[in-house]
């Protein structure tokens, strides 16, 4: 393939293209760095039209590989999920909360709308998706009262739910 289809093949990704390759890359653990630059340059070309689940595969995608650049986009990626944040459903706010802990992202805003979101929407949550909020909130040692007794009300609710790996991740 030519240097000129190389660099045109990313400028006609749209947001699920863009989202789909960082998360093939994950799946496969492909730290190809040129893929990965198009990729990024095509998110940042794009990132005004990205929503809620493109954001979360992106992030997710970046901190699956465990990209030590991963974390300067994470913060574009949250930068663009506070905006949109009401349109955040459980799975991709639960998704990009754990990439921000693995990223150790934690942009105050984006924090704050996200706590926000997550007790607004807790009753959406699986008992998976609790353990990784309790863990995310562990990781990043997030200071957030109302946060903790909703994710602890929720773990006793679903407590029928849990096996002992989604409890031990709650405790």
């Amino acid at each position: 393939m030519g240097d000129e289809r190389r660099e045109a093949a990313p400028r006609r990704w749209d947001p699920q293209g863009v989202a789909n390759w960082a998360w093939s890359m994950a799946k496969l653990q492909l730290h190809h760095v040129p893929l990965f630059a198009a990729v990024r340059a095509a998110w940042r070309r794009r990132a005004d039209e990205f929503e809620a689940q493109s954001l979360a595969n992106v992030a997710w995608g970046w901190a699956a590989l465990e990209l030590r650049s991963g974390s300067s986009l994470m913060a574009e990626v949250a930068d663009r999920a506070r905006q949109q944040m009401s349109t955040f459903r459980a799975l991709p706010l639960t998704n990009l909360l754990w990439a921000s802990a693995v990223l150790r992202c934690r942009p105050e805003g984006f924090m704050t709308a996200a706590s926000e979101r997550t007790q607004q929407l807790i009753h959406e949550h699986n008992p998976q998706q609790i353990a990784n909020s309790f863990w995310t909130v562990a990781k990043l040692s997030l200071q957030n009262p109302p946060l903790h007794e909703c994710l602890r009300a929720a773990t006793a609710a679903a407590l029928a739910q849990f096996d002992g790996q989604k409890l031990a991740n709650s405790a």
